[in-house]
């Protein structure tokens, strides 16, 4: 087990991502449960450019009828009018996405958190187009 003296290390915090629009690409899925044991998907994103490149966003896919509207918003953003009839992980990973970000706070510190159903191109195109 490794050895760390404590009091050597720098106390840090983070800047908060400012509120705004951001394009990030989906690393990673995870699907887990959610307490009710409704299927639910973490997605980890990465900030694409700006001033916040390379800092992570995470976000959850419920999929329940409270969640179904982001997750078509999602799949819209990426198929357009084309959505597929089963939703699989692979349909996502990897793919770039713009997020409308906000500010929440949740016991006495403020957070970076993806507005529900948020997703939109960031090829350019508008909602309802088929993307090639």
């Amino acid at each position: 087990m490794p050895h760390i003296d404590w009091n050597s290390v720098e106390d840090k915090e983070f800047e908060l991502i400012p509120e705004g629009k951001y394009t990030v690409k989906i690393e990673t899925v995870d699907v887990k449960s959610t307490q009710k044991g409704d299927e639910m998907w973490v997605l980890k994103m990465n900030i694409e450019e700006g001033n916040f490149k390379n800092r992570k966003l995470i976000t959850n896919l419920v999929f329940n009828d409270g969640g179904y509207g982001n997750i078509k918003k999602l799949y819209s953003a990426l198929f357009g009018t084309k959505l597929p009839a089963n939703c699989e992980t692979t349909d996502i990973t990897g793919e770039v996405v713009n997020v409308e970000v906000n500010h929440n706070e949740y016991n006495g510190k403020t957070y970076a958190n993806v507005v529900y159903a948020s997703f939109s191109s960031a090829s350019g195109q508008t909602e309802g187009e088929i993307f090639a």
